[in-house]
């Protein structure tokens, strides 16, 4: 018994390519009756669906310059991003790709930095442009 712990302890530690990753214990070593274990069940893994690219910098970069340029304030971006998403985002790399392309393209019209900023007493969100429908 103490031969076969020698050469099961050799191979773990000087070889152990020789046993393809196998265990270099039987099962009475384990404690076992020497019974075939049963079979276990492996579940297939499905891969993850690949995530959402976000907008490149670029565009990112863009879309806080004309938020920037037309006057909003940290406050009011943040407000902005709700108001656009309707609450789904809180900074701009959140929104699509196709929101951003119109942000740039349009700007923010300067009742809406009022509204925004906090600068209006009326805070409807129902005046956003026809533009920025998604």
């Amino acid at each position: 018994m103490l031969f076969s712990r020698a050469l099961t302890a050799g191979m773990r530690t000087h070889c152990p390519d020789a046993l393809n990753g196998a265990a270099a214990y039987t099962p009475e070593e384990l404690g076992g009756d020497g019974q075939p274990i049963e079979a276990v069940q492996v579940a297939e893994v499905q891969p993850a669906p690949p995530a959402e690219t976000g907008p490149d910098a670029e565009l990112l970069a863009q879309a806080y310059a004309a938020c920037g340029d037309a006057g909003l304030s940290d406050d009011g971006l943040i407000a902005l991003v709700a108001e656009i998403s309707k609450g789904k985002a809180e900074t701009l790399d959140q929104l699509p790709v196709a929101t951003l392309q119109k942000l740039v393209k349009h700007g923010v019209s300067a009742e809406t930095v009022a509204r925004c900023n906090g600068d209006e007493a009326d805070d409807d969100a129902d005046d956003l442009p026809a533009a920025w429908a998604a």
